[in-house]
């Protein structure tokens, strides 16, 4: 009979090594660990994952470095985009950043501008334009002075005679101030139906449906997610890794075991990078 922990060889008894994210048994078979553990290093029980750094992990227990512009989620499992107020931008370590009083952001949210107003118009703090005549985001109705204020989602045209509603790119959602906002990376915008209040020629309700917020798509098997936010079929012969972040060959080991005996393994990093996420 073989020892705890063995099995037989026919003429001997030896340990199977598990992988990373399984544990060996008494009877010298091995079980899965629960999700975010991995192996302790005598493969006789599991550990939690500790996440140091700007890194989520796997389920398999593997750490991945978050992108550009995202940090990790509460849960540690994924890497999401902050929620930046109208007057901050983007920052690469994933968070925001205010932009200088009286500049708005621009670019897609990563950088800040300062907006020149026409004439008829003064810059305020938060880096919009007010206008001299009616306040912002009001239209002066005809043959009157007084000034209307456009609906949700709705701005005043170029003369401020007729409130308008935008139509935003596949890769932009609509904000409240009726102007078109491109998601943050790795985001796409999801729909949400607009009732609007003015009536047609007709008497009837005008129905729009518009994007008002993004989310993060969620890509078919085998598939990535792109920056833009579009999903990708990894090529033939390829597998998506890092939580879909990457394509790599499929018959290949991108995996790399940290050499300080941690069990965790890291993608595509340098030794020295490796020595920094463990060693603090």
């Amino acid at each position: 009979m073989c020892p705890p922990f063995t099995l037989t060889r026919g003429f001997y008894c030896s340990e199977q090594e598990c992988h990373l994210n399984e544990y060996l048994t008494e009877d010298g078979e091995c079980n899965q660990c629960p999700s975010r553990h991995i192996q302790t290093p005598d493969q006789r029980g599991c550990q939690f994952v500790t996440i140091k750094g700007n890194y989520f992990v796997t389920f398999e227990g593997y750490l991945i470095p978050c992108p550009k512009y995202t940090r990790t989620s509460g849960n540690g499992m994924t890497c999401t985009m902050p929620n930046c107020a109208a007057t901050q931008i983007f920052m690469p370590e994933g968070v925001c950043e205010h932009c200088p009083d009286f500049e708005r952001p621009v670019g897609n949210g990563y950088q800040c501008e300062r907006k020149v107003c026409p004439d008829d118009e003064v810059l305020q703090i938060n880096g919009l334009c007010m206008s001299r005549g009616c306040p912002l985001n009001h239209i002066r109705e005809a043959g009157t002075d007084d000034c209307k204020v456009c609906r949700l989602y709705s701005h005043p045209n170029a003369d401020q005679t007729e409130c308008i509603y935008e139509s935003c790119s596949k890769y932009e959602y609509l904000r409240v101030d009726g102007k078109c906002s491109y998601c943050g990376a790795f985001m796409r915008p999801g729909q949400t139906t607009v009732v609007i209040q003015n009536e047609d020629v007709d008497g009837n309700v005008v129905e729009i449906t518009v994007a008002t917020m993004c989310v993060r798509p969620i890509c078919g098997r085998n598939s990535i997610l792109k920056v833009n936010g579009d999903c990708e079929v990894c090529a033939e012969g390829q597998k998506a890794v890092a939580g879909g972040y990457y394509c790599v060959d499929a018959d290949d080991d991108h995996d790399t075991i940290d050499v300080h005996g941690s069990g965790h393994r890291l993608l595509g990093q340098t030794e020295e990078e490796k020595v920094d996420v463990f060693m603090g």
